[in-house]
């Protein structure tokens, strides 16, 4: 399954407003994931979409009605086809979702229960939404252990090895994800099951073999993940360098 970028930024709208009112930290993420995603146009239409998902938040009869017309946007937007341009894989979407949920430090249950909804709307796997939500924790975790040191007045020989081994922890977590959304692309084309006509089964053969239209459709999204992921976590799960030269400076005058 893959998805219209427009569309998937929608949802990610959705997402923002599912616990009330979107953040300063969860608007930025969006900005971020949004230049990345369509760095051509998201600028133009940007207002445009938060607008249209405003407007769909408040036709409802009454208050009560929101969450429900949440769900009918989302829905909505999931069956707006990629219409020939490079989408958005499945997994890309709902890991870009807990990016901005985790955003402002606060995994409301209105946004988990929406995600699960996508989740169970496109078919993904269970297994791997509950290993991206462990991963986000995990780094989120490591997030908050670092800028623990970080504000600590420890010497920089002792918090060094410290810092060096979260680091680590983190980048294996993240190839982890980077991995689970690339795979995505070949794991859709060996789910295919060979058809008994001989001509079809050829055709077949040949689609799995190239990966002609899936991949072309997956390749801007996963041509850049590596690059993706980190710019569109970079508030939440980067280490400033200023700080690590800080950091490096104190200690070497320390030591001296």
């Amino acid at each position: 399954m893959v998805l219209n970028k427009r569309a998937a930024l929608k949802i990610f709208c959705y997402l923002m407003a599912a616990d009330g009112a979107a953040t300063a930290d969860e608007q930025e993420c969006f900005q971020a994931i949004g230049t990345e995603l369509d760095p051509d146009a998201f600028c133009e239409y940007r207002e445009q979409i938060v607008e249209e998902v405003d407007r769909q938040i408040h036709s409802g009869i009454e208050e009560e009605d929101a969450y429900e017309l949440l769900l009918e946007g989302i829905d909505r937007e999931l069956a707006v086809p990629a219409e020939g341009e490079a989408g958005i894989g499945v997994r890309l979407l709902v890991w870009d979702l807990l990016t901005i949920a985790f955003s402002n430090a606060e995994y409301a249950g209105a946004e988990r229960k929406l995600i699960k909804h996508i989740v169970r709307v496109t078919g993904m796997e269970h297994s791997v939404f509950f290993e991206m939500e462990h991963s986000m924790k995990t780094i989120a975790a490591i997030e908050k252990e670092m800028n623990w040191i970080e504000q600590s007045n420890r010497p920089y020989a002792q918090v060094r090895p410290i810092v060096d081994e979260l680091q680590n922890r983190r980048a294996a977590t993240m190839e982890g994800i980077r991995q689970l959304i690339q795979d995505e692309e070949y794991e859709s084309v060996e789910k295919i099951a060979p058809p008994k006509d001989s001509k079809i089964a050829k055709w077949s053969a040949n689609f799995a073999s190239t990966g002609t239209e899936l991949g072309g459709k997956f390749a801007g999204a996963t041509k850049s993940i590596a690059g993706s992921i980190n710019k569109q976590t970079r508030k939440l799960f980067s280490r400033s360098k200023d700080a690590n030269a800080g950091e490096h400076t104190e200690a070497e005058s320390t030591e001296e």
